[in-house]
């Protein structure tokens, strides 16, 4: 078997569960066992170079020599005290027993391993001659020899996210592709490509990786999830930007990093200890949205639901405007630590004239009944707030951002004449 039908042969050996949480990374081992999380430190040693692994969960393959005790544990669904387990349980509920008074029951055990001080609890998926197969969901930080490593996995990029990196690889015979790197092992790299296609390129064949920005309109450093600390006679924190394996004739191969005054270092590859990656305090993911009907008013991602009005003359009171209905209740949505406030609207006609005023709390008016929400053509012209900025988004919705204060607020559309209260906290 040809190298990419072995690496293609490893990608479909997948667990047939499902993850509690999709991971950002998997990493499989040659014996089966598969760790989810993320990596958080390269460290370059060679043959004894290793990951650091921050692992959510892990389908763990354990000899059974290297397990000192377990202890059976029956227990009410309904019952755990993790989340975690509860939903993994829902997604598998072929894993899961009915008692006599018809509730859900699971098993779990209470297993020791050598070398851990603690014990964990875990699902027994499989048990052969010679090994156990667990499913563990604790946090816990891993040190993963690399040529322990069958292949690492990366989550793919949700059709609606607005942001994040492209990767771009050049090969030695200057071929070029861009995608997203959804896959790695010792002899191929997995590129998925816009058409939706995983493309296998050969390590040895690739001279360049390198990373833009998806949204070509915002920074890189808020599309990237993690900063990387690359640790050699000195260190550099920012965004690897560029890894050069095969540069021109007079260069070693070396790392550019886009370090944190947005100046571009390089590093060489062999003066490089590791790679430590830290969670970056400027990322901000953005997703555009699929809108459920063309009058959809979303805020701050939040639907919304117009309340009833009414045009209202009340002449003992000098007025002339709407009046909202008397159960009329805001929507609250909490504010956002630059006080922004996005609106997210189909760009069709219908939403031409959306007006934002600050509405003012119930109040009675002479004759009236009850005490009520008022705003007047006049308020509309006068109090609107004008947008910091329009744009239409990736799906073709309009989406229009304010600055605002905390307060009670109105979204008016004159072209149906619908209303809608918003509470920003």
């Amino acid at each position: 078997m040809n190298k990419l039908l072995m690496t293609v042969a490893t990608l479909m050996v997948a667990t047939p569960y499902i993850f509690a949480t999709q991971p950002l990374e998997k990493i499989q081992l040659k014996d089966g066992s598969v760790y989810m999380g993320h990596t958080i430190q390269q460290i370059f040693d060679g043959k004894n170079s290793k990951t650091i692994f921050f692992t959510d969960s892990v389908y763990k393959t354990v000899p059974k020599g290297q397990v000192s005790s377990m202890r059976y544990e029956r227990q009410n669904l309904e019952n755990l005290t993790s989340e975690n387990w509860k939903n993994w349980f829902n997604a598998h509920p072929q894993l899961t027993a009915i008692d006599e008074k018809g509730n859900r029951e699971v098993v779990l055990y209470r297993i020791n391993l050598e070398g851990e001080r603690n014990s964990v609890q875990a699902f027994l998926l499989e048990k052969s001659p010679d090994t156990y197969k667990f499913y563990i969901i604790e946090a816990t930080r891993d040190t993963i020899p690399d040529d322990e490593i069958a292949l690492i996995s990366y989550a793919q990029r949700d059709p609606l996210d607005v942001n994040g990196i492209v990767d771009e690889i050049t090969t030695v015979d200057d071929d070029k592709y861009t995608g997203q790197i959804v896959s790695w092992n010792n002899d191929f790299t997995g590129l998925l490509t816009a058409e939706g296609t995983v493309e296998y390129i050969p390590n040895d064949k690739i001279a360049r990786k390198a990373i833009a920005p998806l949204n070509p309109n915002l920074p890189l450093v808020e599309q990237v999830e993690f900063l990387d600390i690359v640790e050699g006679d000195y260190n550099i924190e920012g965004i690897i930007i560029l890894r050069n394996r095969r540069p021109s004739i007079d260069k070693e191969p070396y790392y550019t990093i886009l370090n944190s005054s947005e100046r571009e270092e390089d590093m060489k590859m062999e003066d490089v200890k590791s790679i430590k990656r830290s969670k970056n305090g400027r990322y901000k993911p953005l997703r555009d949205i699929i809108l459920g009907r063309e009058d959809d008013i979303l805020v701050n991602g939040l639907q919304t639901d117009s309340v009833l009005n009414e045009a209202y003359k009340n002449d003992k009171a000098n007025y002339n405007g709407f009046k909202l209905s008397e159960n009329a209740n805001p929507i609250v949505v909490p504010s956002t630590d630059d006080s922004s406030l996005d609106l997210i609207v189909a760009d069709n006609s219908l939403n031409n004239d959306l007006y934002l005023i600050p509405i003012t709390k119930k109040t009675i008016l002479p004759n009236d009944q009850s005490s009520n929400y008022y705003f007047t053509y006049e308020d509309l012209v006068k109090e609107n707030i004008r947008p910091r900025s329009v744009e239409t988004t990736k799906f073709g919705n309009k989406k229009i951002s304010y600055n605002l204060r905390a307060g009670l607020y109105l979204i008016y559309r004159k072209n149906d004449n619908s209303s809608y209260l918003i509470q920003v906290n």
